[in-house]
């Protein structure tokens, strides 16, 4: 996948692209989605946000099952609640070519009777991080006793970040017109990365956060995701 002119990454992905396809469903509806695994490794799809069982929820330490290289699983289950979710791959162990640190996320909509009220355009933004790599450094421990030894551990350090498939500055702009509202779905679907975003000169009505409705929707300048975190808001 081509990030900027120059800058190619490879990487795993739902369906050949990333984001992964945009999944709408309905509240209340059940659906059955089959997944076939056409990768080299055992994975598994984690249905991120949604109240439902533990056998389809995609989380290994839940007991939900693996998909088998050259595999197929099927998972039926009834979406709940509304609201902006995602879909994504789960572990990776040390190996980050793996898990989350590849390009398996993708939006999952799930549509209730709550009316985001009327816009002009509806724009889905997933921020992801990549080239990552091992960076040495040294923790500290506070000693209770003068015996203490000084632990070293390691964090993960990363070349490009990239919104939906495009660096900043590659791909095509975001086109719209003066006075017009748009409704934005952010995503951080950075394996370890927090993001803090900015439009300078606009600022953002923040209508929702992890997929469910604010109380008090509230304008700022700037928003702040943490990993797997979704906000919802309005732009003019």
């Amino acid at each position: 996948m081509e990030l900027a002119p120059g800058v190619v990454v490879t990487t795993t992905a739902y369906n050949g692209q990333v984001p992964g396809p945009l999944l709408r469903l309905r509240e209340g509806v059940p659906v059955t989605i089959d997944v076939t695994n056409v990768s080299a490794n055992p994975d598994i799809v984690h249905w991120h946000g949604l109240a439902i069982d533990s056998l389809n929820d995609g989380a290994m330490e839940e007991g939900s099952p693996m998909i088998a290289p050259g595999g197929l699983l099927r998972y039926t289950y009834t979406p709940k609640p509304a609201g902006t979710r995602c879909t994504h791959t789960r572990g990776s162990g040390r190996d980050l070519s793996l898990g989350t640190y590849s390009g398996q996320f993708g939006f999952l909509l799930v549509e209730g009777k709550a009316d985001a009220g009327a816009y002009d355009q509806e724009i889905f933004l997933a921020i992801h991080h990549w080239g990552p790599s091992f960076v040495p450094m040294v923790e500290t421990m506070r000693a209770e006793s003068a015996n203490q030894p000084m632990t070293t551990g390691s964090d993960v350090g990363y070349q490009y970040a990239s919104i939906n498939q495009h660096m900043l500055g590659a791909g095509e702009p975001i086109r719209v017109k003066q006075g017009q509202r748009v409704l934005m779905r952010l995503l951080n679907a950075s394996a370890t990365e927090n993001v803090i975003l900015a439009l300078p000169g606009h600022k953002f009505k923040v209508i929702a956060m992890d997929g469910n409705p604010v109380p008090n929707p509230t304008a700022v300048e700037v928003l702040s995701l943490a990993v797997a975190e979704r906000v919802m808001r309005w732009s003019r």
